[in-house]
């Protein structure tokens, strides 16, 4: 079996300390922004020395074996910048590849790098190394799984995670949740905003658990009763794929949100539904399957998405890492983000969706994007984007069923259904139900007057 391969960011930090390469070295005492030369072969006089960086990286990721493999420099120079790219705390700050006398780039760390920033998504090794393997290479498959599994730590510091007392320990002994003390704020776009849940002043604390919780929300009202309420009350519909293969779909009403866990689990919210996902061995191919099963492993506790008053909150408690949009082909300018570990942050908001349906009956915008999709263990949206959502491993649709209910009434009333690129759309107003959308204005209004007050 081959040696564990290590991962790209605490490799690379390890060459700038250790100044390993020419011109490879940090820019400032902080050590937060580093420079890497970049030749582009095309446009300079290369030599060897050029690639010592890229070639050391495609040798420790085992993508080539200087005893048997022929040299590649771009493919290990397009390799590192592929494995570089995937990682949302690296950001390119300054392109002067084509600088005739330097080329090179510059990059800056994100945000400050600790012991344990670097726990790789389960399945993130085996997307940077299958280039290593061909599709009839089972030993190249067994190395590569069994270093997947080596580099998941799972009775590191977050063993308490299994801890029944581990749960009350993470949130506040009670919670207001009056609508008039959620502040709203707006959830400005933001492509790949991982640090976008972050903000969790319009997010109530985690709820406590056990049997002291709260009652289970009351039965959903009548459509034009919500109507008239600013606290979002919704049935939640969930699908759940595993590589495009739909394993899960069921709807769950008279709740406040869902709680997503492995199999066997139990909730620990009584106001949350129990979303337990299947168990991996419902699949035939033996790598999906193991790394399926390491995934679903790493959500206990429980991954949360939950109503707070007019917001969709979420976090997760357990070591796996989720990722979520608001489109299985998620654009630039759309919402996306990483969920925060233990404490709720804002995902989507009923103002929101509010604002942006009278858009789209008004004619000034597509549809609203009130479907929300989460993939778990792995980055989403990908950086490569010709992976496709039905390539990852784990993805959950979300469907707020009185988002839907209202999109419908809205396209009833004669708004279009295109999401088109052009700006002139516009809908005749003798095809609009006057009432659905004088009574949605009137809806915005209050909450306006409401959460700015």
């Amino acid at each position: 079996m081959g040696a564990q391969r290590p991962l790209i960011v605490p490799w690379l930090l390890e060459q700038l300390d250790a100044q390993r390469f020419p011109g490879v070295s940090w820019l400032n005492p902080e050590r937060t922004r580093f420079r890497i030369p970049w030749k582009h072969g095309s446009r300079h006089s290369t030599i060897p020395e050029d690639f010592q960086l890229f070639e050391a990286w495609a040798i420790a990721s085992g993508r080539f074996d200087p005893r048997t493999d022929p040299r590649t420099p771009s493919d290990w120079k397009r390799n590192f910048r592929s494995a570089l790219n995937r990682k949302p705390e690296i950001k390119l700050i300054t392109d002067n590849s084509t600088d005739s006398e330097d080329p090179h780039k510059v990059f800056e760390i994100q945000h400050p790098v600790g012991p344990n920033d670097y726990a790789q998504p389960v399945a993130d090794e085996v997307h940077e190394n299958l280039g290593a393997c061909g599709d009839s290479s089972p030993s190249c498959q067994d190395d590569l799984l069994e270093n997947v599994l080596k580099s998941l730590d799972l009775s590191g510091s977050e063993q308490g995670a299994e801890n029944p007392a581990y749960y009350a320990a993470l949130s506040p002994s009670g919670l207001d949740l009056t609508p008039l003390t959620v502040p709203m704020i707006p959830l400005e776009p933001a492509f790949c905003a991982n640090n976008f849940a972050d903000n969790t002043a319009s997010c109530v604390g985690l709820p406590p658990s056990g049997l002291d919780q709260a009652p289970p929300a009351t039965p959903l009202l009548p459509l034009q009763q919500i109507m008239e309420s600013s606290v979002l009350e919704t049935d939640f519909e969930v699908r759940a794929y595993y590589r495009g293969r739909l394993v899960f779909n069921d709807t769950f009403s008279n709740v406040r949100g869902l709680c997503f866990l492995p199999p066997g689990s139990q909730v620990p919210y009584p106001d949350l539904a129990a979303v337990v996902l299947p168990d991996a061995a419902i699949l035939n191919d033996q790598m999906q399957a193991t790394l399926t099963s390491r995934i679903l492993h790493r959500l206990a506790p429980g991954v949360l998405l939950r109503i707070e008053g007019p917001l969709l909150c979420g976090s997760r408690l357990g070591r796996c890492h989720v990722f979520w949009s608001q489109s299985e082909t998620p654009t630039a300018g759309m919402r996306c983000g990483g969920l925060p570990k233990e404490h709720l942050g804002p995902i989507y908001s009923l103002q929101q969706f509010v604002q942006e349906l009278i858009g789209f009956m008004e004619g000034r915008r597509g549809s609203p994007d009130y479907t929300l999709w989460f993939c778990f263990g792995e980055d989403w949206p990908d950086p490569d984007p010709t992976r496709l959502w039905k390539k990852k491993l784990i993805m959950v649709q979300v469907i707020p069923k009185v988002f839907e209910t209202l999109h419908e009434l809205s396209k009833a009333s004669g708004a279009s259904s295109l999401n088109g690129a052009e700006p002139d759309l516009r809908i005749s107003d003798s095809l609009q139900d006057p009432s659905l959308l004088e009574r949605l204005r009137d809806w915005e209004g209050r909450m306006d007057v409401q959460f700015s007050s």
